[in-house]
């Protein structure tokens, strides 16, 4: 585990829990490595799997769709609101991920009713200069069906409109709209358009989804924390090597 838990300058939502936050809300952390730094306002999922997941996406139907068919400098910066859909900026996303071990979780509301999920014992992005690759490894859950989502973005560089970094000749993101750590063109693209609903395919068919979210939250076995959210469940206690 790298650092300590410190709820003055919170960096991340499981800092706010630590500090006794349990309501589902929006709130601020300090996710840079120099703490002088200016406050960055995130969506916070207090209730899911005992909470403490700060949410890095959020895709739902609301009166004005947010467009994410966005370039490079706008996915390293972040956009929206967490008050309802937003990205929160690879930048941020390279800095939190480099300072602490986390696990990542999507969560999706099914149009035909119920939800699925699926998460990883440990995601990490890499900086700019490499493309803000990502990797995953640890141990990997999924819900009520086998998807694979999660896993496709595995070793994947970030592409966007304007930065065609995918393994297929044509630009994933211009085709299909969007940005995102692209397998391929067909399968998991979680910024596409929302028409009423979001469609998604990781490795079957494609299903209408009302509400996606994509979450961090430390991969701590540290007695405190887990006493507070993950209670009885086991969390992993070995780090992988990065």
């Amino acid at each position: 585990m790298n650092g300590l838990f410190t709820v003055n300058r919170p960096k991340d939502c499981a800092d706010h829990l630590l500090a006794g936050a349990t309501v589902s809300g929006v709130y601020e952390i300090y996710p840079f490595m120099c703490t002088c730094g200016n406050p960055v306002p995130v969506w916070c999922d207090m209730e899911t799997d005992g909470g403490g997941w700060t949410v890095f996406l959020n895709r739902q139907h609301q009166d004005i769709q947010l467009d994410f068919n966005r370039t490079w400098g706008d996915y390293k910066a972040g956009f929206g609101s967490p008050y309802s859909e937003y990205y929160l900026g690879n930048d941020v996303l390279h800095q939190m991920t480099y300072s602490r071990f986390y696990s990542i979780r999507m969560d999706v509301a099914l149009a035909s009713g119920g939800y699925d999920f699926a998460t990883y014992q440990y995601f990490k992005v890499d900086s700019e200069e490499n493309r803000y690759s990502a990797s995953l490894t640890g141990t990997k859950l999924e819900g009520t069906t086998s998807t694979n989502c999660l896993g496709q973005m595995n070793n994947r560089a970030f592409s966007t409109l304007d930065r065609d970094h995918d393994s297929v000749s044509s630009n994933c993101a211009a085709v299909r709209g969007g940005a995102w750590w692209s397998y391929n063109c067909q399968y998991l693209n979680p910024t596409a358009p929302f028409n009423t609903t979001l469609m998604m395919t990781c490795s079957g068919p494609k299903r209408a989804v009302t509400q996606l979210q994509l979450k961090l939250r430390p991969a701590s076995c540290d007695t405190s924390f887990k006493a507070i959210h993950l209670k009885d469940r086991n969390c992993g206690c070995v780090d992988p090597e990065r």
